[in-house]
């Protein structure tokens, strides 16, 4: 069996995307606003995605009928499985979730977070396959080190604590899927949404998809629609190449 695991976190105003606040114009209900439809998307793409199970690993705990509604009405034709996150730290959650993956009969587990929203489900399958072809763990580069994907055979064992306590991530867990004695594939490099840079390259990613034609991808209508509902575009200052998000008017 094929588990996908979505990581996140319920959309609840003043508890996401916290960090994008500084150096955009973006309140907190906007804030709000947009992470709802980063989550919209991720379950889109997870519908699409040859997952034959959605785990839905959601925080806070109370949270579950939010998550169930927005999953049940954008996940499509999956067997969908609802944990709440349990453990004291970010590790102890990952770890959690990946266990119950594995002990409820996965063979093969992938966690993707909520805030990769141009992540297409076409990297999901490829990382899939490569598990099902011989590799123990597929990671998914994002930006400043960090990780969009994770995947791995049933049976790999992983210090989780090691990977995310200090340093780059994905190099973190590169050593530690060595460790483990798994060989290792990486997916191509996809951005999480989480300071003003990452805004930027997200305004201007969809804006291009918009230009080449939206059928040719896994588009990320949700979003889209909510950048431009918001008004936002990206500008440079003057006389400098530094790029910043701005509202229209």
């Amino acid at each position: 069996m094929k588990s996908l695991i979505v990581f996140a976190k319920a959309p609840v105003k003043g508890a996401v995307k916290t960090r994008l606040k500084k150096d955009t114009p973006l309140s907190d209900t906007d804030l709000l606003v947009l992470y709802t439809a980063f989550l919209k998307d991720t379950f889109v793409t997870a519908g699409k995605s040859s997952a034959d199970r959605v785990i839905v690993a959601y925080t806070p705990a109370e949270s579950e009928d939010v998550m169930r509604n927005l999953a049940e009405e954008f996940i499509g034709g999956k067997d969908i499985d609802y944990l709440p996150q349990e453990g004291e730290s970010f590790s102890d959650r990952i770890g959690h979730s990946f266990d119950h993956s594995h002990k409820a009969g996965s063979d093969f587990s992938i966690m993707i977070g909520s805030d990769s929203p141009t992540l297409h489900s076409t990297a999901i399958n490829k990382a899939f396959d490569l598990l099902e072809e011989r590799w123990g763990c597929v990671l998914g580069p994002s930006g400043e080190g960090g990780i969009y994907l994770i995947g791995m055979k049933s049976g790999m064992s992983f210090d989780y604590e090691r990977i995310f306590s200090d340093g780059s991530e994905l190099v973190n867990f590169s050593l530690e899927a060595q460790r483990a004695g798994g060989n290792l594939a990486l997916l191509g490099e996809v951005s999480d949404i989480d300071v003003a840079s990452d805004l930027v390259t997200l305004l201007s990613i969809v804006e291009s998809m918009k230009a080449a034609g939206e059928e040719n991808f896994d588009f990320p209508f949700h979003t889209a629609q909510e950048l431009s509902r918001l008004g936002l575009k990206v500008e440079r200052s003057a006389g400098t190449r530094e790029k910043m998000v701005v509202k229209n008017g």
